[in-house]
């Protein structure tokens, strides 16, 4: 309350003022701070949460969504990374999984697919890299590894299987991509988790292989089933996938050869395994009409007077 000079009356100050006694006017509030006429002696520090933005304030107005205030203080932005409602006393933390990237903000956003945010209050979301996930049904929080036999690129929601010819073992890299497999080895289902060597017969001449392939006839597969070899002279292979095979006694062979050959009349070859023929010596002949092991000598009255003869001569 207050009097004016000469009066002996008192009078109550207007809303939106004060006064001390014995005072010969009301002071106006100051923004920040209200009084009703009930209040004689001061005004009252709005509320947190609440600020009365001009002179004179009855009441105090909720601070905007994205704004705080403490008591009697203006209303400030919220820092990146938290949020409030209307009327908040205090800035909240995003949770888990959500951001703000900017100040004053009414709410957090949720993190995009493929994006985390595993500690609250956050200002963005960090990327998922190769090898690992988020769930797309709720907003991140942890990027979780592909499981065997699966990868992805970054910024993945779900794990691809292995392509055929690839396997993936269990994440253990930066990268987690699947990896050909090594020569003499297959993959031919999706999403292996290892790959199968060739078996006996067949070859898988390159990385990446998805099925494993016989050797021609004629060759044999190396020991470790990466590439198929000739048969060397003195072998063959018959089928496809078949291990060479010595030729028999009376027969030879080149090299790469899917059968043998018998020897030719005059010739002979008494080992299996041979490259060639040898040619019978003079005093010897071999007129078999296929393979013969041995050159026999010529029967009494009879002679060969030059290698390689099938048949001796009666003596003159």
């Amino acid at each position: 309350m207050y009097t004016r000079a000469g009066s002996f009356t008192c009078y109550k100050c207007d809303n939106g003022t004060y006064s001390n006694a014995g005072a010969p006017e009301c002071t106006v509030c100051e923004p920040g701070k209200y009084s009703l006429r009930q209040q004689k002696y001061s005004c009252t520090n709005c509320e947190s949460g609440k600020y009365a933005q001009t002179y004179r304030a009855v009441t105090c107005d909720d601070c905007a969504a994205g704004q705080v205030s403490f008591e009697g203080g203006p209303c400030e932005a919220c820092p990146a990374g938290k949020y409030s409602l209307s009327g908040d006393v205090g800035c909240t933390n995003c949770t888990p999984g959500t951001f703000t990237v900017f100040d004053q903000m009414p709410e957090c956003t949720e993190c995009s697919v493929g994006y985390v945010a595993p500690r609250s209050g956050m200002t963005s979301c960090k990327i998922c890299p190769m090898g690992t996930r988020t769930n797309f049904l709720v907003a991140g929080t942890n990027c979780t590894a592909c499981e065997s036999g699966r990868y992805s690129d970054d910024g993945a929601s779900y794990c691809t299987d292995c392509p055929l010819g690839y396997y993936g073992p269990p994440y253990s890299t930066a990268n987690g991509a699947c990896t050909a497999c090594p020569i003499g080895y297959r993959a031919g289902k999706l999403g292996s988790v290892n790959c199968t060597e060739c078996v006996a017969g067949k070859v898988a001449a390159s990385t990446g292989t998805v099925n494993c392939t016989l050797c021609d006839n004629g060759k044999k597969v190396s020991s470790d089933r990466k590439v198929c070899h000739a048969c060397p002279a003195g072998k063959y292979s018959p089928t496809a996938g078949v291990d060479c095979e010595n030729c028999t006694a009376g027969s030879y062979s080149d090299s790469a050869s899917t059968s043998c050959t018998d020897c030719a009349s005059g010739f002979s070859q008494p080992k299996g395994g041979q490259s060639a023929c040898n040619e019978c010596p003079a005093g010897r002949r071999s007129n078999a009409l296929s393979g013969s092991k041995n050159c026999t000598w010529c029967d009494d009255g009879k002679f060969a007077g030059s290698n390689g003869l099938a048949e001796c001569e009666v003596c003159s």
